[in-house]
């Protein structure tokens, strides 16, 4: 896991990965910023349920992102 977070580091991102609790030694990590990063995950994840978005059948992308944006708004009115 740490050239996962060198290579994030390098890039010159923000680590939000938290360290392991069997780590002897703990880094920082922003944990408001790895909350709303999962919130976001979930979100996708929901969205990924629709097997239309999951599989991408849509031919042009207009078509995609207006069955994105009516998944988004299913998952909003639930």
């Amino acid at each position: 896991m740490d050239y996962v977070v060198k290579a994030v580091g390098k890039m010159g991102a923000i680590v939000v990965i938290p360290p392991g609790s069997d780590r002897g030694v703990l880094r920082a990590h922003d944990a408001d910023l790895r909350k709303e990063r999962d919130h976001i995950e979930r979100v996708f994840s929901k969205l990924e349920h629709s097997r239309r978005v999951a599989t991408r059948y849509d031919k042009i992308a207009l078509s995609f992102v207006a069955f994105l944006d009516l998944a988004a708004i299913h998952l909003w009115l639930e």
